[in-house]
């Protein structure tokens, strides 16, 4: 009977991807939903629904499912990187960078990116706050 919710379980995951990549979210959320009665322990579920949330601006319920999955797989880079998302459309740029950085540490390409952007563009800043200090001392 295991076998078969998880399964079953399976199932409703590639219902629930295919509706998301329709973006048909309410339809993608019940799928999830239903795949998480028949898997509990399933982390990408959780992680799919915390992308669902960042993506309706529900950010709480999103660091929530991202727990979630990250209370199943501590190491689940996609949640990790959720997480970071997260926080970035919370404005919480610091809290953010933390987790690129750990995603990034697992080379999740994603996370990188983002982390080299703003590691240049906060590089950049102090280059120009450096080149106006010495043009002031001239």
């Amino acid at each position: 009977a295991l076998e078969l919710n998880s399964d079953i379980a399976l199932f409703y995951l590639e219902i629930a991807n295919a509706c998301s990549s329709q973006e048909k979210y309410i339809q993608s959320i019940a799928n999830y939903e239903k795949a998480l009665e028949l898997s509990p322990d399933n982390e990408s579920a959780y992680t799919s629904l915390g992308y669902l949330n960042i993506e309706n601006s529900n950010v709480e319920e999103a660091l929530k499912m991202f727990d979630k999955a990250l209370k199943i797989e501590p190491n689940y880079v996609e949640a990790i990187h959720g997480k970071g998302l997260a926080y970035l459309k919370n404005k919480d740029r610091i809290t953010a960078m933390e987790y690129f950085t750990k995603a990034c540490n697992y080379e999740y390409e994603d996370s990188c990116e983002i982390k080299s952007g703003a590691d240049s563009r906060a590089f950049n800043w102090r280059m120009r706050q450096l080149k106006k200090k010495r043009l002031r001392i001239q």
